[in-house]
């Protein structure tokens, strides 16, 4: 296993034996090389149901596009179609897939993680829920892909291990796109009865349109009320709304989060590179390292230690 010259977590060390060197290397330089060898698969053998994702160090697979739901203007729920109807993806709940498509024109290739939103027990798919962002090449190729069309894909890239209780109560800071990773952690906790992890999730978007998997958290917050609570607040709300507005910022966290000097707490946070500047400081260029702790987090008190970076 590769060991940086500098203290890190077990969490940290646990994602760099996962991804392997390569990853470590390839994934901190925008649009480097593929992964290892651009080898690739279509999964498990068709008559023969297994794991579809072993591991960075496994071949690329190519999965077709069975489904395309639009949900708004910008944000699509793509499902892709696993060889067998039995066919698992080898995922754990705060895991993600790397995607790879080469643009024309371009030697290298790019390379995007995504977190899925399906199940990762779910059989026979994997769905995703991806929002199109103006410039940027992976998300406009997914968004512009039909049925019967492939996307490589490689995984699972890990995250944050979860064990049942394994804190006392979690705080989800969620901005845009960044609440996939959430919406897992979420499901995960609330789908075992025996833990009993107390929830806040803190969702900002521009506009009520944007707010992803909403009927999703809504159903759950109604179903576990004495267990998860969601706090929504938009930047450009209509005259409708009644929620939260404006951005996030230190007294709304203080009304929504665990407080940092409450036992056994810790807080998840996930959106875009100004997202993570503000809240808790920027993330490493290379994704499995935190980068420098910072923002609002650690101005109300929050220590390193109490903070996650998705």
């Amino acid at each position: 296993m590769f060991r940086p010259p500098f203290p890190t977590s077990n969490i940290t060390q646990a994602k760099i034996s996962a991804w392997g060197v390569g990853g470590v290397a390839v994934l901190g330089l925008t649009g480097a090389i593929v992964l290892y060898t651009r080898r690739t698969s279509q999964g498990p053998p068709i008559g023969k149901p297994g794991t579809v994702f072993n591991g960075m160090g496994a071949s690329w697979v190519e999965l077709k596009l069975a489904e395309s739901e639009d949900i708004n203007h910008n944000v699509k729920r793509l499902r892709f179609k696993f060889p067998n109807a039995e066919d698992i993806s080898g995922l754990s709940v705060n895991s993600a897939i790397l995607t790879s498509q080469t643009p024309s024109g371009s030697l290298f290739p790019t390379l995007r993680p995504y977190t899925p939103t399906s199940d990762e027990s779910q059989k026979g798919f994997i769905e995703f829920t991806i929002k199109r962002y103006p410039g940027k090449s992976m998300s406009a190729h997914i968004h512009d892909l039909r049925p019967g069309d492939s996307l490589a894909m490689k995984g699972p890239l890990p995250g944050p291990q979860w064990k049942t209780n394994m804190h006392e109560q979690v705080g989800l800071i969620a901005g845009g796109a960044g609440i996939t990773p959430c919406y897992q952690l979420v499901r995960r906790i609330l789908n075992d009865p025996n833990d009993k992890t107390k929830i806040n999730l803190l969702y900002s978007n521009h506009t009520e349109e944007d707010i992803l998997l909403k009927a999703e958290f809504d159903r759950l917050a109604v179903q576990h009320a004495e267990q998860f609570n969601v706090h929504y607040t938009v930047s450009q709300p209509s005259a409708s709304w009644t929620g939260d507005k404006g951005r996030i910022n230190r007294e709304i966290l203080e009304r929504t989060m665990p407080k940092p000097n409450e036992k056994n707490i810790k807080l998840f946070v996930c959106g875009p590179d100004g997202f993570y500047a503000t809240i808790s400081g920027p993330k490493a260029a290379i994704p499995i390292f935190q980068g420098k702790f910072g923002g609002l987090l650690k101005d109300m008190g929050y220590t390193q230690k109490q903070v996650e970076k998705y």
